[in-house]
This record gives C-alpha cells, structure tokens and sequence, in this order.
C-alpha cells in the first residue's frame, strides 16, 4: 500500500512523539539518577514543536488584496422614498404624440389614436377599436366567432370576446331604425361619428381627428348644461298681465258714445207735422186765414215772401205757433228784429188773424217761453 508523503510524515512524528514519551518516563522513575548523566552539559535539550510536521491552516485571503471597509454608521436608515427614480421608459421607445392619422408614420402602419401614434391594431381603451382610422379587420378576422370587440389591456390589442353575444353583458344588439349619426346633429370638431349599438336609442360616437371620443357630443352621457351659463330665472308673479276683477275700474257704458244732440232751440219741432190748429187760428176742417195755399216742403210756395210752416204757406213775419218764430225760412221783419231790449220772440195772435212774431221784453233771454 502506497504511502503519501504527508502520511510518513505525521507517522514518524507520532513515533517520534512515542519515544520521547518513554525516555521522560524512564527518567522520572529512576531514582537518585543524576539529571545530568549521560547527557551533554554543554547541548542543551531543543524544544519539540507540538505542530512539527502539521501543515499549518492556509489563510483564505493568502494573496487577496484587502478592501479598505468604510465604517457603516449603525444608525444610518436608509429612506427608500429618497433613492433614485427609476424611469419605468428606460430602453423604451417614446410614443410620438398626434393631432392627426397623417402626423404618424407615413408608410399607413400607424393611426392617431387620443393623441398618440399607435400600431393598427392596438388600443388604449375599447372606443380606440371603433376609431375608424385603426384598422382592425386583419386582427380580427383571425378570430371565427360571435361576441363583442374590446380592448386587451394585457396586450393593448383590439380582440374579440367570444361570448356569443355582440354586446358585453351578454346582451344582443339594440335595433334602431334610426342612429345617434343618422340625426344630422352638429358636433364641432368631429370627424367621424360611429353608432353604438350596444346602447339604449343606438348614439353617435364622435371622434376627433386626434382619435379622441368627443362625449360632449353624446346624448346620452353628454351634460346639456356643458358651456351653458345657467340663466337665473326671475320669480313670475302669478298675477301678471291679469286684472282681479274687483279692482277693475268702472266702465262708463256711454264712454266714447256722444251725448245724444238736443235739438237746436231754433229748430221747429213741429217742422213737417200738419198741427191741430187752435180755435184763433181756425180748425183743420177751416182754411188758415191769410194762407195763400198748402203746401208739403218750401218749394211749394210760390213766392219768396212765403214760407212753409204746418202744411201752409204763410207771410214771412206771420205764425201759427211760437216756434214758427224759429223757423230758419222764417224772415222776420225789420221792425221786429230792431226793437232794442232784452226778452224773447213771441207769437202774438188777433182775432180771426194769424200771429205775428215780436219781441217780448222781458228782461230775460228765453227764446222759448212756459206758457
């Protein structure tokens, strides 16, 4: 059996080890033995190394150069709110913002979608899948089966539900005659409009050139009142415009009515009736004295110094009644008008004659006088 060197080595120091052992021994025991026979006065005993052929333990950091440690302060709390932020767009390319399809790529494989240019095909949310500028068709023919498009969010990719429904919710589409886009209502700023048929009344989905869904065009999320300043309404008095019929004033009957016209004092009222005469002055059945001839308006009466008065034609001057004295046909004489007082006319009869108009001066003017 071979031996290593290693090995000869701890064996002829256990042996060695053994002798020493006995001959320290021996010396112990023997008594009166003079401590310095048999050995040299002059060459003192060598100290035996315990470890004499043991290799000694190799030091791990035998040639590795030691790292100057900087003392740690114990106290020293690191706050993980003040370590350096971590830019999460490291290495990742910045998506290019858009007003329009024509701001992105020009080789037509990127749409403007809210405002960034995004691959045909991928999203942000699920109106991104209606944008009519994201064509999805490609991507979504892949998938043979009936449900709801929606947005991935896993993978901001347009995909298609297979629910067997067209409306999340498991729902079936609304029918609708007529759509939200169909109206004609203006949305400022649109560009497209899309119909939601998975909406009550099936509304228009506007989307602005930047691919953005306008909701203030919608109206059914819309707020009526976006823009508007509210007008406050003044508090209406119930009773504005009405008259309380208690309050009315009262209406004169006769308002705008002319009073009725008395006739004039100068004006016959007899003008045109044939009289029953008086006894002075004869009868019906007799002639009027003095009258040249009846008669039934002026004309009648043949001369001028004649005027028809009750059915006669009379001397101008002359009178059946007072009233005659009136008459506009009747033209007094100049002896009558120029009598100077104050009263009134008269007709003043004789007997068997007619009357005579005259003045009366009684100090009162009363054209016609009470009798």
């Amino acid at each position: 059996m071979m031996i290593s060197k290693q090995q000869q080595q701890r064996l002829s120091f256990i042996l060695w080890s053994i002798a020493s052992s006995v001959i320290v021994a021996q010396i112990q025991i023997t008594p009166d033995v003079d401590e310095g026979f048999g050995v040299d006065p002059i060459i003192e005993q060598a100290i035996v190394d315990p470890e004499f052929g043991v290799d000694p333990p190799v030091d791990p950091e035998f040639g590795v150069d030691p790292v100057e440690r900087p003392v740690v302060d114990e106290g020293f709390v690191v706050d993980p709110m003040e370590q350096p932020a971590i830019d999460p767009g490291f290495g990742v390319d910045v998506p290019n913002s858009c007003s329009a399809d024509t701001d992105c790529n020009s080789d037509n494989t990127e749409y403007c979608g809210q405002g960034i240019c995004v691959p045909h095909g991928q999203c942000l949310s699920d109106s991104d899948c209606f944008n009519p500028s994201n064509n999805v068709l490609p991507l979504l023919d892949t998938t043979k089966c009936v449900g709801y498009v929606y947005c991935n969010s896993s993978y901001q990719e347009c995909q298609r539900e297979c629910s067997g429904f067209d409306c999340p919710g498991n729902v079936p589409q609304t029918e609708c005659r007529v759509t939200g886009c169909d109206q004609g209502i203006p949305c400022p700023g649109a560009l497209y409009c899309v119909p939601d048929f998975c909406a009550v009344d099936c509304p228009g989905r506007y989307f602005d050139s930047s691919g953005t869904v306008l909701t203030e065009c919608n109206p059914i999320t819309a707020d009526p009142g976006f823009g508007v300043d509210p007008i406050e309404q003044p508090v209406l008095d119930e009773d504005f415009g009405q008259d309380p019929m208690e309050e009315r004033p009262t209406v004169d009957e006769d308002f705008g009515q002319d009073d009725p016209i008395e006739p004039p004092l100068l004006l016959d009222p007899e003008f045109g009736v044939d009289p029953e005469f008086q006894d002075e002055v004869g009868t019906p059945e007799s002639p009027v004295p003095d009258a040249s001839g009846q008669c039934r308006s002026q004309s009648e009466c043949t001369t001028v110094d004649e005027y028809c008065s009750n059915g006669y034609c009379l001397p101008q001057g002359s009178c059946l009644t007072k009233y005659d004295c009136f008459s506009p046909h009747n033209s007094l004489s100049t002896a009558t008008l120029g009598v100077k007082c104050v009263g009134h006319l008269e007709c003043h009869f004789a007997s068997g004659k007619l009357g005579v108009c005259q003045i009366e001066c009684t100090g009162v003017e009363n054209f016609v006088s009470e009798q």
